[in-house]
């Protein structure tokens, strides 16, 4: 049995970045890697090795010439590469050769989210958009970028130093629902549910008969896909459900009167059958004390301590809707993405540790990219659901390849049979075909 090696990597300083992105590369090596930066010691090494730096002091080893922003400590506008070639970050000289590459700056740059920290023009509710990214003006946001870059390092060590073994991830599926509102009728406050009658009675008299027959008893509630969800999936198959617990309707908040019997019932009911998380809402990315008050409503309610988290909207402001979470005592988030595009917000099909790049240090908080959202091919396809398919196959494809944490996302109201909605089920159940075909869970 072959004794699991020693990697040695030259640097000209250490910083957190450094730590974090090497850790990150090297997270599958079976063995250790240290960091040095004394010279001497690297050049009388004779095991595996390799510098990152500004200049190659021995001919013949392994180098990545440093880009830079490993080794600062501040934030700064950087040089980007917007050709479709799988690299990021170029230096300020413009007298570099064609081959250059940094893959460790290019993947602290994705997985850090340091765009976002820079100046940007927000979309109308206040977040990053997915068409401003790096990767969607490169046409590599379905690709995870750092996750191949990862791959090539790999490669590229054991090719020099084969005695290395690196440990071969698996391919895991969780899925995901967000319930934004459990019913469209039901558990709703008594102001509310006059208030809606009477509007659908004068505007979507169609509606009023529908709404009517629910709160009758006549009919189940449109939203009410619970049961079939759980007849569908795979046993085997781990899904999370995130409740949406705000005490204050919004405009953008629009659950169920939380504190009724209808609603504690199905979130114990979930609780028995999957695991649950918390839905912030939609004020919750900047507000501490609301984020800590829905949090302790929804354990009030399963009895048990919520650690799993997504933002309602995908909201994320960095770093502070991080900082709260972690503040909270959120250990898991599952905002990574984009509601209107599909693909890899942060670059990588993978979890990975939130750095927060104003404290400049690695936290414990873990961030499980979405695949897809479900809605985001609505937005582009409406009703051609045949297309809608051929892409999010095309996702899941992508991150069965990359053995990768397939991390879709599907809201109840959107597998209800409400007009807008009517037979988007058919992608979910897609979806399930290919998952059992391809995956036993996690």
């Amino acid at each position: 049995m072959t004794t699991p090696a020693d990697l040695l990597v030259l640097v000209p300083q250490r910083s957190s970045r450094l730590d974090y992105i090497l850790h990150w590369m090297f997270d599958e090596l079976d063995g250790s890697f240290v960091i040095t930066t004394d010279t001497s010691h690297f050049l009388a090494a004779t095991g595996p090795k390799f510098q990152y730096g500004d200049k190659q002091i021995q001919p013949g080893s392994l180098f990545w010439p440093s880009q830079g922003l490993i080794f600062q400590a501040s934030l700064a506008s950087q040089r980007l590469d917007l050709s479709p070639r799988l690299r990021i970050l170029v230096p300020d000289d413009n007298q570099i050769p064609g081959d250059w590459q940094d893959p460790f700056s290019d993947c602290f740059y994705l997985l850090s989210r340091y765009e976002e920290y820079l100046p940007f023009e927000p979309d109308q509710f206040g977040r990053f958009r997915g068409v401003s990214s790096t990767l969607f003006r490169k046409g590599l946001l379905t690709f995870p970028a750092a996750d191949k870059l990862k791959q090539q390092v790999q490669k590229q060590v054991c090719e020099k130093y084969p005695m290395l073994r690196f440990r071969s991830p698996e391919f895991k599926v969780t899925l995901t629902f967000d319930i934004d509102q459990a019913f469209a009728h039901r558990a709703k406050s008594l102001p509310r549910r006059i208030g809606s009658l009477i509007k659908s009675l004068f505007v979507t008299p169609r509606n009023f008969r529908q709404e009517l027959a629910v709160l009758l008893g006549k009919r189940t509630d449109p939203f009410d896909v619970y049961d079939a969800i759980f007849r569908t999936k795979p046993a085997q198959l781990p899904s999370i459900f995130f409740l949406l617990c705000s005490t204050m309707k919004t405009k953008y908040d629009h659950q169920v009167d939380i504190s009724s019997a209808l609603f504690k019932g199905l979130v114990q009911s979930l609780a028995n059958r999957a695991m649950i998380g918390l839905h912030p809402s939609f004020y919750t990315s900047n507000n501490l004390s609301k984020l800590q008050q829905e949090k302790q409503t929804l354990q009030a309610i399963t009895r048990s301590e919520i650690s799993r988290s997504r933002q309602h909207y995908l909201r994320l402001t960095m770093p502070q809707t991080y900082r709260n979470l972690v503040e909270a005592g959120i250990s898991e988030d599952y905002s990574m993405g984009y509601d209107n595009e599909p693909g890899f917000r942060a670059g990588t099909c993978r979890s990975f540790t939130w750095y927060d790049l104003l404290d400049e240090r690695a936290t414990n908080l873990k961030v499980y990219p979405i695949s897809f959202m479900e809605l985001s091919f609505k937005s582009h396809y409406d009703k051609d659901f045949d297309s809608a398919w051929s892409d999010m196959k095309a996702v899941m494809e992508t991150v069965k390849e990359f053995s990768g944490h397939l991390v879709p996302v599907w809201h109840n109201h959107a597998m209800s049979d409400w007009a807008q909605y009517a037979n988007w089920i058919k992608n979910y159940d897609r979806m399930i075909k290919w998952i059992e075909e391809h995956s036993h869970g996690e």
